[in-house]
């Protein structure tokens, strides 16, 4: 029985043996013959056993990785990792071949998709993927520009228009303001130095652009200004009225009126007025003093109904500038009624106003109306404020003076003027007179005589190839101006004006000239005529040709010369 078990157990370990064995190592078996097999067998073209065979593993990617998945703008460098197994063949897109287990630098700037390809036998191939995605660029804003229409402002400021452009820009803001459109304009109210700046937003970055405007700076200091002084009326009757004085003053700490006392800032008063008086306001201030005064009359001399501006001025107007301040003056007869424009309205018959001088070529208008009669009478004083000029070196030079600058009416001043680099100079007064308007290179400086009747401006204007000079000179007084003489050679006497002697001169020259061309004249007729006698031979006492028969009549005509000359031969 042990016997069998064992025969068994050997049968079975020779065919798991056989089993394992290769079809070709089991071929060469059979074919050795089975000569001491069972039942014979043959040793060439026998059956072959049924051996069990073998099937090749397939390809396989095994992973393919990279080290960053998400590039910014513009892209970078990615490092590929990959491992592939059982594969005849590995291929990476973009590089071909490769190894089946590797690593790999590359740049990449697009978005871009890795594929790794492991083919195996038979046509089992596998592949695995990995995408690098690359954000989109962001563009950024730009601001153009950010401009305003006034970037200086005199003091107290006012309304500037801004004006601004961006591109790219997500969100667009302004300081001061707040968010805006993209493009746009926008007037806003400044009254001190401010810098505006505009701030433009984008996906890609920001940008900015500012601007700045000026405000001239308040004066430090503030004297006390006298707004006006009026009266309800500046006549009254012989035998006295009631006069009601009206006042307003700024900066002041102290106001009094003369013959009243101290007085408020700003009100009124009643007063009984009997004879001429001047009420004279005085403001007191920390940094100055202001006064301005009223008159007030009897109507002692009263004419006539016919009311009259009798002068209207201007008392400090040298070297205004835009924002000063100038105080009117006026005088009026028979009017009750006196305006003055630009705002000012209703004054007294005769006092001073101090004004503000807002632009720089201002009109004043008064006018004198008398409502009983409907009469009025006006006139004008005109206030002109500095310009400001580059100093140009190049631009022409001028100056302008008169001989005075206060003066009676109906006196005589002498205006003269030179200028550098003018080719043309014209002057004229604040009415519109033209006194000298020349090209002419000998007129370039000199001077006239003019008589004043009023108070009067002067502008004279230089012009030359590189720009204009103006330059201005005032005198003062109260009515009408006439051109009394013309001092310039030019304007008295020209060449042009008389014949032509062949060589220039001035008037008394040329009188000298032709005194002595009649002298040369009436010599050369006495020694043709009174001399000889005759002219070319021809006698003049007889007709005949001249001899020594003609002394006797040339004897009797030289005594007649003699009788009335005085001279004997």
């Amino acid at each position: 029985m042990n016997n069998i078990i064992k025969l068994s157990i050997i049968f079975s370990f020779a065919f798991l043996v056989m089993a394992a064995l290769p079809t070709n190592a089991v071929n060469a078996y059979g074919t050795s013959g089975c000569g001491g097999c069972e039942g014979g067998g043959e040793s060439d073209g026998g059956e072959k056993p049924d051996w069990p065979t073998t099937t090749p593993k397939p390809a396989e990617c095994k992973f393919l990785e990279a080290n960053k998945t998400q590039l910014p703008a513009g892209g970078g460098d990615v490092k590929l990792s990959w491992k592939a197994v059982n594969a005849k063949r590995v291929t990476l897109t973009g590089f071909g071949d490769v190894k089946a287990e590797n690593t790999r630098t590359v740049f990449v700037k697009d978005d871009k998709t890795f594929t790794l390809t492991a083919h195996g036998a038979n046509g089992n191939d596998d592949s695995c993927t990995v995408k690098i995605k690359v954000e989109e660029p962001k563009e950024v804003a730009v601001c153009k520009f950010l401009e305003a229409n006034k970037t200086q402002l005199p003091a107290g400021g006012g309304d500037v228009t801004l004006t601004w452009k961006t591109v790219n820009a997500k969100n667009v803001s302004i300081s001061g303001i707040g968010d805006v459109a993209a493009e746009g304009s926008k007037t806003v109210s400044v009254t001190s130095t401010k810098t505006f700046t505009l701030t433009a937003k984008g996906a890609g970055g920001n940008d900015a652009c500012v601007v700045t405007i000026k405000v001239k700076d308040e004066p430090n200091d503030k004297p006390a200004v006298c707004e006006y002084l009026t009266a309800n009326k500046t006549r009254v009757d012989e035998d006295g009225e009631n006069v009601t004085l009206s006042w307003s003053t700024k900066n002041a700490t102290s106001v009094s009126i003369s013959g009243i006392g101290n007085v408020a800032k700003s009100g009124s008063k009643t007063v009984f007025v009997d004879s001429n008086t001047t009420f004279t306001l005085t403001a007191e201030g920390t940094d100055g003093d202001d006064t301005c005064a009223v008159t007030i009359k009897v109507d002692e001399d009263h004419e006539g109904p016919t009311p009259r501006c009798d002068y209207f001025r201007v008392d400090n107007d040298d070297d205004i500038e835009v924002g000063d301040r100038v105080t009117l003056e006026w005088e009026t007869t028979n009017a009750d009624d006196v305006r003055i424009n630009q705002g000012i309205g209703s004054v007294s018959d005769d006092g001073s106003k101090s004004v503000t001088i807002d632009d720089e070529y201002t009109v004043f208008t008064l006018t004198a109306r008398n409502l009983d009669e409907d009469e009025e009478d006006t006139c004008t004083v005109t206030v002109r404020a500095d310009e400001d000029e580059e100093d140009d070196e190049d631009a022409p030079r001028c100056d302008l003076e008169v001989s005075k600058s206060r003066v009676n009416r109906g006196d005589r001043v002498t205006l003269s003027w030179e200028t550098t680099d003018a080719d043309r100079v014209r002057i004229t007064d604040d009415r519109g007179n033209t006194i000298v308007n020349t090209t002419k290179s000998s007129l370039m400086d000199g001077e006239v005589d003019l008589i004043i009747n009023q108070t009067t401006e002067f502008t004279l204007n230089a012009r030359g190839d590189d720009g204009s000079r103006t330059c201005r000179v005032t005198v003062k007084t109260d009515d009408d101006i006439a051109v009394y003489e013309k001092r310039d050679q030019g304007y008295v006497i020209a060449l042009t004006q008389v014949p032509y002697t062949g060589f220039e001169a001035g008037p008394t020259l040329t009188l000298i000239f032709y005194a002595l061309l009649t002298l040369w004249a009436l010599f050369t007729a006495y020694i043709l005529v009174i001399k000889k006698g005759s002219i070319l031979g021809y006698s003049l006492y007889k007709g005949a040709v001249a001899n020594d028969t003609d002394l006797e009549n040339r004897k009797k005509v030289e005594a007649l010369v003699a009788k009335y000359t005085g001279r004997s031969w």
